[in-house]
């Protein structure tokens, strides 16, 4: 195989997840009424026309015609689709930010996605701004595994299918892309295709995934549970005892730290950077942070808010943190690393989030005093 230049994901279960079984388990009683109705009424060759470019209006039409009886349950589809969507594949995304960070490969989406849905996935998640370019089925009116959408891809963007590697979770695309001359993979994990594109080389070998151990959550409770309770007791635009937050854009920032330090952006240098061992000394000696305002900061300077309300933005807390704790079960051995951070495996982070989360509650009043954990 020549040097690889590019790669082309698939979206669907390989970087994010989807499960229209989601909604139906609210609407039917039981898992048999669930698959009976998806196996017989929606089901996916239904959806499929609608990912290769049908209106959603027309395939519903189609359906409750047929099926009119279940007009109500037909309309929940597309009616109630952003439910389908779950969270992204940690681990998969981490692939892929390490592949932009590696700053030589280009990197293309490939997917089977409706065009009157696919923007929510666009405003839901940040990562799909990696690619250089997405390739939606339902705009191009072509699907997968059609040869048609794979000539499309090569030309449209310039690729030399012999520099390429596809990666999706459905066989049959797989092995149409193989038929282009492409070398695919077929996703079935985001541990697989991490192996496997580390023996091709193109990922190097890290401790952070071998000789694993299990590490047992210590502050689960508070950051899951307790944390929240005490945000909810506070005023969107509660004022502070120190600092400049409005209590929206305090817990906005404890979701944004949250989802981002335990995610892995590059690899180590062999030098510590002195920002990396501030961090590092916070960690390992519980030192507390430090309130340094900006000189002739003011409120004016406070990021625009992300989240509709307060509650809406607990709720987005409440979301990262059982990723987080998702993160830590199915792969205990993970480390993260970012440039101004450093490296840190996990039960080191939720120490973190830990103290983190409490120094705000402090500068909220929600605490009386503050004493970071010395490990």
């Amino acid at each position: 195989m020549k040097k690889i230049e590019t790669f082309i994901f698939d979206l669907g279960n390989v970087l994010v997840t989807w499960d229209p079984k989601r909604v139906f388990r609210t609407i039917f009683e039981t898992e048999a009424e669930v698959d009976k109705f998806l196996a017989e009424i929606c089901t996916m060759d239904w959806n499929e026309q609608q990912d290769a470019g049908r209106s959603i209006a027309e395939g519903n039409r189609i359906l409750i015609e047929k099926y009119p009886q279940h007009q109500k349950e037909i309309e929940a589809y597309y009616g109630r689709w952003p439910e389908m969507l779950g969270g992204a594949i940690t681990g998969t995304v981490e692939i892929l930010e390490t592949l932009k960070a590696a700053r030589k490969y280009r990197l293309y989406a490939l997917t089977n996605w409706s065009a009157e849905t696919f923007p929510e996935a666009l405003r839901r998640y940040e990562f799909l701004q990696y690619f250089k370019e997405i390739l939606v089925s339902g705009k191009e009116g072509i699907k997968k595994p059609n040869p048609a959408i794979y000539e499309l891809a090569l030309s449209r963007f310039g690729i030399d299918p012999s520099t390429a590697i596809f990666i999706d979770d459905s066989a049959r695309n797989v092995a149409a892309a193989e038929a282009m001359g492409i070398k695919a993979i077929h996703f079935k994990s985001a541990e697989q295709l991490r192996q496997v594109l580390t023996n091709l080389g193109v990922l190097r070998k890290s401790n952070n995934y071998q000789n694993i151990q299990i590490m047992t959550p210590s502050y689960k409770d508070f950051l899951s549970k307790e944390l929240p309770a005490k945000l909810r007791t506070l005023a969107s635009d509660q004022a502070p005892n120190f600092g400049l937050m409005t209590a929206q854009h305090m817990v906005e920032h404890l979701v944004y730290v949250t989802k981002t330090l335990a995610k892995r952006r590059g690899e180590p240098e062999a030098e510590m950077s002195k920002s990396q061992h501030y961090f590092r000394k916070f960690i390992n000696a519980g030192c507390p942070f430090e309130y340094r305002p900006k000189e002739g900061a003011s409120k004016a300077d406070l990021k625009e808010l992300r989240s509709a309300s307060i509650e809406e933005a607990i709720q987005g807390l409440e979301a990262a943190t059982a990723q987080f704790y998702a993160l830590f079960e199915s792969n205990p051995g993970h480390k993260s690393y970012n440039p101004m951070m450093g490296e840190f495996n996990l039960a080191e982070l939720e120490l973190f989030n830990y103290q983190h989360g409490r120094w705000h509650l402090h500068q909220f009043g929600l605490i009386e005093a503050f004493s970071a954990v010395a490990v």
